[in-house]
């Protein structure tokens, strides 16, 4: 269902410059199993406030995401920022350089939830030793807790870009 939304929707896409890579990682280790690393927690870099209109739109934009990016829910009042430490974000000496972006920490204090549509993301993930649940019967157990969720239009799945 790609059902266009009246108002945009409004979210933050973050491109980290350290560390170089947010997203979590699977390799093979030497004995030839699979390991995963964690994500990093973005500490510099920069944003830019996105506005869409359709899951379509939200799924080329996630299609497009490098391993340097990630995506998040709340916006700040600028276009664009340059994100550095807390500690950082109210030096004097980065605060009011000329031709530069707005410097702000990721932070509640710099970014608010837009007064406006938004998305809902759920991820799932079977309990340790559990067989994990068909994408439809994970809708079903949704469903059954919030039967309105039927009628909202949804990504079915990102990596294809199917709405």
């Amino acid at each position: 269902m790609n059902v266009p939304s009246a108002q945009p929707i409004r979210f933050t896409v973050f491109h980290a410059q350290q560390p170089r890579r947010l997203s979590k990682a699977f390799r093979l280790a030497a004995d030839g199993t699979l390991t995963r690393e964690s994500g990093g927690v973005l500490v510099s870099g920069r944003a830019r406030q996105v506005a869409m209109t359709s899951l379509a739109e939200f799924a080329s934009i996630l299609s497009a995401l490098t391993p340097a990016n990630a995506a998040a829910f709340g916006i700040t009042r600028f276009a664009t920022v340059r994100i550095v430490p807390k500690r950082e974000a109210h030096h004097p000496n980065l605060l009011h350089r000329p031709c530069e972006q707005p410097i702000v920490s990721r932070t509640r204090e710099h970014f608010d939830w837009p007064a406006s549509p938004g998305l809902m993301m759920l991820d799932y993930d079977p309990a340790p030793g559990c067989e994990a649940l068909a994408p439809q019967a994970w809708r079903e157990v949704l469903y059954a807790v919030w039967p309105q969720l039927q009628l909202a239009p949804r990504l079915r799945e990102i990596g294809r870009a199917h709405v």
